[in-house]
């Protein structure tokens, strides 16, 4: 809410600190999928930090699969 211009990859990046310093003494993790999507210009922007497969699925064409694009969140303070 404070950054409504920060990409997909940004959010994660700082919600994979976070986790990683909060929860992974007790071996807590997160999969997450982060999405911008602009109507307007017809385009998504996603990363996937360890989910299943998730798929985008539009009529009148086949769907896409959104494979995971990074590890789980909070395993590694490794951006």
């Amino acid at each position: 809410a404070e950054r409504p211009d920060a990409s997909p990859e940004s959010v994660l990046r700082n919600l994979n600190r976070y986790l990683h310093l909060t929860l992974s003494r007790h071996a807590i993790f997160v999969t997450a999928i982060v999405m911008r999507i602009d109507a307007r210009e017809g385009t998504i922007e996603y990363v996937n930090a360890g989910h299943p497969t998730a798929f985008m699925c539009r009529e009148g064409k086949p769907c896409d699969h959104l494979e995971s694009t990074a590890m789980i969140l909070g395993a590694t303070d490794d951006a």
